[in-house]
């Protein structure tokens, strides 16, 4: 992505495609997350989009430097992002959702005087060998998590149910 410098939603279709079939093959669990910018409307609308670029920017440094070697960060479109995880279950996964989302309300993005604050939700679902959806159904099922912790007020991390429970 030439704005953020992660991969781009290709180049991520293409990653996830891989390592779901790597995670099939040998029988791991991997996690997808996915994270939308709390309220980004207003950081363009009142401060202009060079703000709105510059709250992207910080995300995304945030999450490169919170990913291990082998992790995927991309920017999804817009204001969101996703991390693929590979050798990760769900619950280490959330644990890192939650870690990251807490480095992301501790940010303040300078714009002229100003320091803007940032938050962000994020929904973390988890695919192993069983997954035969494909990257439609991991991401599906991050992205309903997703919009759960929007409608649970924001600037929460929620999770799919997990896959044995289904």
């Amino acid at each position: 992505d030439g704005l953020t410098g992660l991969y781009n939603h290709r180049a991520f279709q293409d990653a996830l495609r891989r390592d779901l079939h790597r995670a099939e093959r040998t029988g791991s669990e991997l996690s997808l997350m996915m994270l939308d910018v709390d309220h980004f409307k207003v950081f363009n609308d009142t401060w202009g989009h060079q703000a709105g670029d510059e709250v992207l920017k910080a995300i995304s440094r945030l999450l490169l430097a919170s990913i291990r070697t082998g992790d995927v960060a991309a920017r999804y479109g817009g204001e969101e992002f996703v991390l693929i995880l590979p050798d990760t279950p769900l619950e280490g996964a959330v644990l890192v959702a939650e870690r990251i989302r807490k480095n992301v309300a501790r940010l303040s993005v300078r714009i002229g005087e100003e320091k803007l604050k940032v938050t962000a939700s994020f929904g973390v679902a988890s695919a192993n060998g069983k997954t035969r959806g494909g990257n439609a159904e991991v991401i599906e099922r991050a992205d309903t998590a997703l919009y759960a912790a929007k409608r649970a007020g924001r600037n929460v991390v929620h999770q799919a149910e997990p896959l044995s429970s289904r």
